[in-house]
């Protein structure tokens, strides 16, 4: 009896350590199957974050692009309108210095117009001379003399009765003839 008490505590102990393997087997299986259930779960709910940051990532770089095109094209904008100020200022300035070459050459010509017709003057000028010189006899400087001769004779007389009313006004009393003192000379105020 000892023997079979022995067999049965053997038999036992292998039962119960299948019995024990089985459910030790049972139970890490269903810990596995829970703990690959909230892998998975979380794998499905990082892929699905994932998918929400990727399409977030797209709404704000397909928004980026917008606004960087908009900004692109009012630079292109800007850089068009300076462009045409550019050249219509390019413009403005050729026409002027245009303007200012064809004056430039307009003043040079009548400057040269001016020298000429000047030179030309003084020929006719020259020539009345010799002509006034041939016909009247006279120099020029003699000329001059006779109109001087002839005017000093011809107001010389005047000029004395002049003085003599003024002296004799101021012999009077006349008290619009004042003399004054001028240098060395005396003038005489009226």
């Amino acid at each position: 009896m000892e023997d079979i008490q022995i067999i049965l505590v053997s038999a036992l102990v292998l039962i119960g350590g299948a019995l024990g393997y089985f459910l030790r087997k049972i139970i890490v299986s269903k810990k596995a199957q829970a703990i690959e259930q909230i892998i998975k779960k979380q794998l499905e709910e990082a892929k699905s974050k994932s998918s929400e940051l990727i399409l977030k990532a797209q709404e704000r770089a397909a928004d980026l692009l917008g606004k960087a095109a908009a900004e692109e094209k009012e630079r292109k904008g800007q850089l068009l309108k300076t462009e045409e100020r550019l050249v219509k200022k390019e413009e403005i300035l050729e026409r002027q210095s245009a303007e200012i070459r064809t004056k430039d050459e307009q003043n040079q010509a009548l400057a040269k117009e001016l020298e000429t017709t000047k030179n030309e003057i003084a020929n006719l000028k020259n020539e009345v001379i010799a002509q006034l010189e041939k016909i009247s006899g006279f120099s020029k400087d003699e000329a001059k003399e006779v109109i001087l001769r002839d005017t000093r004779e011809r107001y010389q007389k005047e000029l004395v009765q002049s003085l003599e009313k003024i002296f004799r006004n101021y012999d009077h009393g006349d008290s619009t003839f004042k003399p004054f003192s001028c240098g060395r000379r005396n003038h005489y105020r009226f």
